[in-house]
């Protein structure tokens, strides 16, 4: 189970840390970040390569720049280098993760939940009712904070990996795998989980999955009505192909009942993480080659091309708020963040240059074992207030 610190920071106020400062931790771009400036638009999250390399002084960092409509960074959040860090945006609100706390940005305060982790499995929220659910990977459970839209902290854990999750308004659902096979055939054994608003995990299912049955992406999404998760996974070839397919699964959530229809389109099977939208009775994702592909959400599951993003590579980073798509190519000169309708393909703004990046991505870590490299992006929504 995650370990719980919260602190409150108002902004202007300071407080003694709660923990040492890094050693050997070099000058970034910003100061570290009290509160959500007013002028923020968008977040880059920065984090080692891969898995994290002996590191015993906590001298590495995860870091989540802040940055105006200009490019310009408005300031930061860092802590302890941890796999995989992401941030959650929503009106009024950013919610960000590194090793040692989950870190909350309001315009008035930041709040910091501690932990001890070493992995993000999964991180979902829903903007409309400010809701966030980070999932680790804790060897043979999944812990997990989850925020409600008020800022209230719950924290558990829950047996077996997240695979995939999703936030359905305040309501956390995931599915969790067992880390061994369950049986000679190679199967797993899958539980639905739901963590409700406030309260303790719920189990509403369980199956055994394939071995060859598994998510390409660790974020779904609910369907329009709340009853359902669908989410993108790996099938095993079709008769007379070598290649892996791609299915549609739909998870009930009342009693976790799933169906999986075959998705009808050749050699395309990643899909970018969070990035799966539903809009009208389509669902929308990205691959990680820039390529935005759409299903219908009823019927036969032919996958269509809906246009691709232009000048892509394997670098390229992407997110999807509402239905605006955001890339951003962390090794171009300089990096520059566009902006698309995630419908149409058009351009939503000129391109937003983020040259700070460029003296980052692909440096070095404080304790030299590792390349540090962009891990997550998103744009924040306007604040209701």
């Amino acid at each position: 189970m995650a370990r719980v610190r919260t602190t409150i920071r108002a902004a202007g106020l300071v407080i003694a840390a709660t923990a040492l400062a890094a050693c050997g931790s070099r000058d970034y771009p910003g100061a570290d970040l009290d509160a959500l400036p007013a002028d923020a638009v968008g977040a880059v999250s920065v984090a080692t390569i891969g898995l994290e390399q002996t590191d015993l002084l906590n001298q590495n960092r995860s870091l989540t720049f802040l940055f105006d409509a200009a490019g310009n960074v408005v300031g930061r959040v860092e802590g302890n280098d941890i796999s995989y860090t992401q941030a959650l945006a929503s009106p009024g609100r950013l919610v960000t993760v590194s090793a040692d706390a989950v870190t909350t940005l309001t315009p008035t305060t930041r709040t910091e939940v501690g932990i001890d982790e070493f992995m993000v499995q999964a991180a979902v929220n829903d903007p409309a009712t400010g809701t966030a659910t980070i999932w680790f990977n804790s060897g043979r459970e999944s812990s997990f904070v989850t925020l409600a839209g008020d800022g209230h902290p719950v924290s558990g854990s829950v047996p077996g990996l997240v695979v995939v999750a999703a936030q359905c308004g305040d309501r956390a659902v995931a599915i969790a795998r067992d880390v061994t096979p369950a049986d000679a055939e190679g199967r797993w054994l899958a539980r639905l989980v739901e963590v409700p608003a406030g309260g303790t995990p719920v189990e509403r299912g369980r199956w055994f999955d394939d071995p060859d049955f598994s998510a390409v992406s660790s974020t779904g999404v609910c369907t329009p009505d709340g009853t359902a998760m669908l989410s993108l996974h790996r099938s095993p070839p079709t008769p007379g192909s070598t290649e892996a397919g791609l299915a549609l699964a739909r998870t009930e959530l009342a009693d976790g009942a799933r169906s999986a229809e075959p998705i009808k389109l050749a050699g395309r099977s990643s899909a970018a993480p969070r990035s799966l939208t539903v809009v009208d009775d389509r669902l929308h994702w990205l691959t990680r080659e820039g390529e935005v592909l759409s299903v219908p959400l009823d019927g036969p599951a032919e996958a269509r091309l809906e246009w691709t993003i232009p000048a892509t590579g394997e670098d390229i980073v992407v997110s999807v708020s509402g239905t605006v798509v955001a890339a951003l190519h962390p090794r171009q000169d300089p990096p520059a963040l566009a902006r698309y309708d995630l419908v149409t393909g058009e351009a939503v703004s000129d391109p937003v240059p983020l040259p700070w990046l460029t003296d980052i991505v692909g440096s070095a870590t404080e304790s030299g074992n590792n390349t540090y490299t962009v891990s997550d992006l998103d744009l924040l929504p306007p604040s209701d207030d």
